[in-house]
């Protein structure tokens, strides 16, 4: 809004020399291809810190999930399970708009968003959702903040379209969704469009949307695909899934990135029951690296930066990489305690402070492999301690409390 009242950019507009204009900035960069989501033990902790019932929600949002938005990358499943821990459902917006940005996986994301909020509901009552259920405006409050402030093209997947919409058709974005939508209506066999209305009032898709979709009103529609009905199985008998039409306008949005491969995976061979739930599709993202060995180094190098950031957020600074992470090695690398000064290798600096998490419950149990690594480490930084062993000036301390919290 500006001074308080809607507004529309035009692209036109002069900027005035005074009033007060507020907005959501909406990266539409997205994460390289070969990020690497946070890993299950950070994760642990961080769902740790999230549940802790002695602080609010706002201070959830800024002391704990904002320092790992601006590092960290994540999952959709792991957005969801971070929405969880939120009681007000004002937080919980807030907590997509900020995870958003750093979801590895965003062709999934506006569904599975969209279901948990709804299933979390405004009341804190958890509800069930079908399919083809069509819920209301005041049920879906959540999932339309998110969606106005972040843009429908910036989290919609048209390859999945069966959700519940509710567009402004004066607004360019929202336009080419419902264009999508009318699409895909003429094309796929059956009753696609579900409890639809206009400005308020019940509606017919008429066939002048076919050729354009008006630049003003308010529709209100539940897509869904019709996978059981005699017309469907006669129709993908004869033409197919319609599957190209999706690709079309999956290709249009912001969760398509070039030299995605969008691959048509049918319905052969699954249960006529089974269709509904079934994913059609799979995406293949672009990557330069294609050997095990090449997949293993760019794995490698990701688990290596959580480490280290997992260790700055703990109160450690790394020496001598300020320009960085990218060349760290941790074989040789060392971190200094920012309270005490005293400086550590950082694999034994690892070992010893994930041990500490464990014990309180921050982290969840080892592997076996690590486990295994955490005792030849621990038992090297034992022996260092006993010879005295100090550098910089600093004594190494391998079990100093408090030390980075």
């Amino acid at each position: 809004p500006y001074n308080g009242a809607r507004f529309r950019w035009t692209g036109v507009w002069r900027i005035p020399a005074s009033g007060v204009l507020e907005f959501d900035y909406v990266a539409t960069e997205r994460p390289s291809n070969s990020a690497l989501a946070l890993s299950d033990e950070y994760m642990f902790e961080l769902l740790a810190d999230l549940a802790d019932q002695q602080i609010t929600d706002s201070e959830k949002l800024a002391n704990v999930l904002q320092p790992y938005t601006r590092e960290e990358y994540f999952t959709t499943e792991q957005v969801r399970q971070i929405v969880r821990a939120f009681r007000e459902p004002d937080a919980r917006v807030e907590a997509v708009v900020m995870c958003h940005r750093r979801v590895v996986d965003l062709e999934n994301f506006l569904r599975v968003i969209m279901v948990e909020m709804r299933t979390l509901g405004n009341s804190g009552v958890e509800y069930t959702w079908e399919d083809d259920d069509v819920p209301t405006a005041e049920l879906d409050r959540e999932i339309n903040i998110v969606l106005s402030r972040l843009g429908w093209l910036n989290c919609w997947n048209p390859l999945e379209p069966d959700i519940m919409y509710r567009l402004e058709l004066d607004n360019r974005d929202q336009n080419i969704v419902a264009q999508c939508l009318v699409a895909l209506a003429v094309k796929e066999p059956g009753e696609n469009w579900q409890g639809e209305h206009v400005d308020g009032k019940e509606f017919e898709l008429p066939s002048t949307w076919i050729k354009e979709v008006p630049k003003r009103g308010f529709l209100e529609v539940h897509y869904y695909t019709d996978h059981l009905s005699e017309e469907t199985m006669k129709s993908r008998s004869k033409r197919g899934d319609n599957f190209d039409v999706r690709v079309k306008w999956f290709k249009r949005s912001l969760c398509y990135t070039e030299g995605m491969l969008v691959q048509d995976d049918g319905y052969q061979g699954v249960k006529r029951e089974e269709m509904q739930s079934h994913r059609n599709w799979t995406i293949t993202k672009p990557t330069l690296m294609h050997t095990v060995v090449a997949e293993a180094k760019v794995k490698d190098y990701w688990e290596k930066q959580q480490n280290v950031r997992w260790l700055q957020r703990q109160g450690f600074h790394l020496i001598g990489h300020e320009g960085g992470l990218d060349k760290v090695d941790p074989a040789t690398a060392q971190m200094q305690c920012q309270r005490s000064g005293s400086i550590v290798d950082m694999m034994a600096l690892l070992t010893r402070e994930k041990k500490k998490a464990f014990d309180l419950g921050r982290l969840p149990p080892p592997s076996r492999t690590e486990s295994d690594v955490q005792r030849t480490n621990s038992n090297s930084t034992e022996t260092e301690s006993e010879e005295g062993i100090s550098r910089s000036g600093s004594e190494i301390s391998t079990g100093v409390d408090g030390e980075g919290r």
